[in-house]
């Protein structure tokens, strides 16, 4: 259509207005959108089509820089059982955020320690080194790392926002034993949606625990957020 209306005689006189609408529209569409790396369509579905939602949980992805790194520190330590748990989880939240390349080479590292085959996992590290810089680069381009402006970032709790908050901790304290990659994807949803009450820290805290499968640690924690609601 808007073609139509750039050869349009009649509407000469804004044709450099619309051509230059439509640039500017579409290359805003692919800065914020158009992700090699990423199949977006895909990661929105799997989150329940939150967009805000969805850049809480790569960021939160983004943040931790240290994956290989944890692992390779766990193969290299003989312990094949944890660096496996810490590989699955990380294809799954791959997988769930649309991470595609990613996730198809955490699938061929987890079957490598599954064999506790150390030249195998050895030859993969590079090219998954390589995966998640390239896609740090293209997110670190994207718009999928601005902050999201909460609207309740300055104010205090309503009984609302108390009941939901509460639930929702009581939902992942039964998680956190029963599955460890529902409860990680529990604590990014409340990150996004609470941490701007103040809760960020302790937050943060949890999931490192429930990351370091420390459970018993993690569970201390989510009561003492309870108890100070």
């Amino acid at each position: 259509m808007i073609q139509d209306l750039c050869n349009c005689p009649q509407l000469s006189p804004f044709n450099d207005i619309i051509n230059t609408s439509r640039n500017v529209i579409g290359q805003t569409f692919k800065e914020m959108f158009v992700i090699r790396r990423i199949n977006l369509e895909k990661g929105l579905e799997n989150t329940g089509g939150s967009l805000d939602f969805y850049k809480g949980l790569v960021q939160d992805f983004h943040h931790n820089t240290a994956h290989v790194d944890k692992i390779a520190g766990l193969v290299s330590e003989g312990n094949y059982e944890a660096a496996e748990i810490q590989v699955h989880s990380l294809k799954g939240v791959s997988n769930m955020l649309g991470f595609e390349a990613l996730s198809h080479l955490m699938s061929k590292v987890e079957n490598a320690l599954k064999e506790k085959d150390p030249v195998a996992f050895k030859r993969l590290v590079p090219p998954l080194r390589e995966e998640i810089d390239h896609l740090f680069d293209e997110l670190e381009r994207s718009e999928l790392l601005q902050e999201n402006i909460e609207k309740v970032s300055h104010e205090e709790y309503n009984e609302q926002d108390k009941e939901i908050l509460l639930e929702k901790l009581k939902q992942l304290l039964s998680m956190v034993r029963e599955g460890r990659y529902q409860a990680e994807v529990l604590v990014s949803e409340l990150l996004s949606r609470y941490g701007t009450f103040g809760l960020k820290k302790e937050l943060l805290e949890v999931k490192a625990k429930i990351e370091k499968l420390d459970f018993q640690d993690a569970e201390a924690l989510i009561k003492t957020i309870q108890n100070g609601i």
